[in-house]
Order: structure tokens, then sequence, then C-alpha cells
């Protein structure tokens, strides 16, 4: 499954003051990650009013499934490396905060094929797709702001 939409300022705005609200120095992650020239958070899910997550995630009951969020802030050169999150869930989303550069690109399998889909980053669109998709952001040197978050768990035993 792959699917991008627009949400309405109005949302967008609401995220941006929950982000800006959270100290985030404090939510820094201390683990190597696949964002490379940027800074990318701990889990802020908890900020996030349920009714809120409703209004950005709408698409069935998804928003009532996430679990994980975190933000990205990348600086000039700034990109995320390939990868996918098939292990721990089966959906991902990406929100754009502000319109930037540095594409995502995503791909059937993480190797060996060219990209699918790519999105263009643009403020205020999401993106849902299914989390075996491989995905990577080619570099941005204009300061690229997201929330990606995941949805739907999945219990490894």
């Amino acid at each position: 499954m792959f699917l991008q939409k627009k949400i309405s300022k109005n949302v967008l705005k609401d995220l941006k003051k929950t982000i800006e609200s959270i100290n985030l120095e404090k939510e820094k992650l201390l683990k190597i990650t696949c964002t490379k020239n940027g800074y990318q958070s701990r889990n802020i899910f908890s900020f996030f009013k349920k009714s809120l997550l409703k209004k950005a995630i709408n698409y069935k009951d998804f928003h009532k499934h996430v679990f994980h969020i975190h933000y990205i802030e990348y600086g000039k050169g700034g990109y995320q490396e390939l990868h996918s999150h098939e292990t721990t869930e089966e959906f991902s989303f990406i929100i754009y905060l502000n319109n930037a550069d540095g594409n995502t690109f995503f791909h059937g399998v993480l190797k060996g094929r060219p990209a699918a889909v790519v999105a263009k980053p643009e403020e205020g669109k999401i993106v849902i797709f299914s989390s075996h998709y491989g995905h990577e952001a080619k570099v941005s040197n204009k300061n690229k702001k997201v929330l990606v978050g995941a949805i739907f768990k999945k219990w490894i035993f």
C-alpha cells in the first residue's frame, strides 16, 4: 500500500506547535540511526493528542494504531540511508513539515531495484506506506523537517 495526500493547514500548524512545545534536546537519540547530517529525536508519540493524530492520519482507523513518532531535521547535506521497517511495523508514515529538496525514494525491495515511487517534500504532505518498502531520502540542503511514524506494531516472539 502507498498513499500520498495533503493534510489541512490547521492540522499542520497544530503539529508544528506540538513539536515546538517539546524539549527536543532532552529527546535526542543517543544511538546510531539512518539519519545522516541531521537530528533525529527519540520517540515523541506521547506528546501528540489522539484527536490531532486522527486529523493528521486520516485514513481508515490507522491513527488508533500509531505507536511511534520521531522528528527529523536535516542539516545541509543531510539524508536518510536506504532502510525499511518491515520487522517492527505494518505501515509507516512521513509528514513533511516544510517545502524542501531531498526527495524520498521508495523501493519494492531494499536492494537491486530502481525506485518504484518518488515523494517530493511538500509542506503538509503525508505519505503512508507498507513498511516492507525500502526507502531513502536523498541529500537535502534546505533544512528539511519531517515527522516519521509507525502504525500497527509487529510483535516478535
